[in-house]
């Protein structure tokens, strides 16, 4: 299920870059229109539930493995930018800064799981 989630995360991100890329510099080319694609952000939201919600199961208590500060941060953390994302989705902010944050949230939250599943691999292999 971790692998599900890293796999997952990933393909959201590059969706996420994609779209800021062409929001921000205003990027024009025969792939933006897919990108575009209102169906595309669909799957952005459905993907960052998706996320959110696995996360919350791969990162749960298991035995042999630490439960410490950095797997419960790990574990809760797509939630920020899922959160921002909602906002962003319901135009309730609609900031360029905030699209940053969005992503800054995003990336950090990547990170964190990242070096938890790489704990828990660790943890598993003794």
């Amino acid at each position: 299920m971790l692998i599900a989630l890293r796999v997952v995360f990933y393909l959201q991100f590059l969706l996420g870059f994609f779209r800021s890329i062409i929001v921000v510099f205003g990027v024009t080319g025969g792939w933006v229109n897919w990108i575009m694609n209102e169906r595309i952000w669909e799957t952005h939201t459905s993907l960052g539930i998706l996320i959110a919600v696995l996360a919350l199961i791969a990162l749960r208590r298991l035995p042999g493995v630490e439960q410490d500060g950095l797997r419960n941060m790990a574990r809760f953390a797509p939630i920020l930018p899922l959160v921002t994302g909602m906002l962003l989705l319901s135009d309730m902010v609609s900031a360029v800064w905030f699209i940053v944050l969005h992503l800054l949230l995003g990336l950090t939250a990547l990170g964190l799981i990242e070096m938890a599943s790489a704990r828990q691999r660790r943890a598993l292999a003794r």
